[in-house]
């Protein structure tokens, strides 16, 4: 009986390995397949946004005034706002971080098919290269805060690696300066002039903004509020949103200012305005 009994234990065991072994394969290709499907699907994506890209250089070509456009938005984001915009040769933007005025910039190439606009950059070196890279536009050397008695702030300039230039900021994440000596930079503080946003646009007057894009590492609330989005009205508000989703704060406030979250483009949100008065609510749509 004894015997019995251990057999049919080690009968049991083996069954219960061979189970979890099965178990342990599945699992194993569920997530191959998994990877593979995210592969396929930001191939498919990188593949659309050039497609999109190439439609739209070919409509700015057709404008009666065409000159040599380029798409330098990093997920093509410039390329889907023309559509939306049913590409129209006129219109009005407003950049605040403007880096050296073209890369990775969501509104140069609105420049080039003939829109206005005004590029706010607070590195003093970066905001010298915007004003060569971009002739057309309204560069203004600051960096853009909440409350409009600051007239002066301490801005961080990341040096020595390359690229990391372009991760300047005012408000100190631990994080954001670990990934800047992650990637060998150093930060050098320098003092900048302090403006809010509705002071930038009070100066220099834009009767209807089409769309504002924020990429100001971790400073976008600041930014948002000491803007007057009620007065100005933008249609769309585009914001750079490193935590993946997982900040709310940014679509929270947005939401409470009549504005829904459309969509995410790379590491972008992108808000439209809603017309709730006219009960048309354009969340949501794609």
């Amino acid at each position: 009986m004894t015997y019995f009994l251990i057999a049919l234990a080690m009968l049991t065991g083996i069954a219960g390995c061979g189970l979890g072994y099965r178990a342990y394969r599945r699992c194993n290709l569920l997530r191959e397949h998994h990877d593979q499907l995210v592969g396929r699907f930001r191939q498919l994506e990188s593949d659309l946004i050039q497609a999109n890209k190439r439609f739209c250089l070919d409509k700015a070509l057709r404008l009666p005034e065409s000159t040599t456009a380029v798409c330098t938005s990093q997920h093509g984001e410039d390329a889907w706002l023309w559509e939306q915009f049913d590409f129209k040769p006129e219109g009005r933007y407003v950049e605040v971080g403007g880096h050296d005025g073209r890369t990775f910039s969501n509104s140069y190439f609105f420049e080039c098919i003939g829109w206005d606009g005004i590029v706010i950059e607070a590195n003093p070196a970066l905001a010298e290269s915007c004003r060569q890279t971009r002739p057309q536009a309204t560069v203004v050397h600051a960096a853009v805060v909440s409350d409009p008695v600051v007239q002066e702030i301490e801005f961080m300039i990341p040096q020595g690696a390359p690229g990391v230039s372009l991760l300047g900021f005012t408000r100190e994440d631990p994080s954001h300066v670990q990934r800047i000596r992650n990637e060998g930079g150093e930060i050098q503080k320098v003092s900048v002039p302090a403006v809010t946003l509705d002071a930038v646009l009070t100066k220099h007057p834009i009767e209807t903004i089409d769309f504002v894009s924020i990429d100001i590492e971790g400073a976008e609330m600041d930014c948002l509020q000491g803007f007057n989005i009620d007065r100005w009205q933008p249609r769309f508000v585009l914001i750079e949103d490193n935590s993946g989703g997982l900040n709310a704060t940014v679509p929270q406030y947005m939401q409470s200012k009549g504005y829904g979250l459309l969509r995410r483009i790379g590491c972008n949100l992108v808000f439209e305005r809603q017309h709730t008065a006219t009960g048309y609510s354009s969340a949501g749509r794609s």
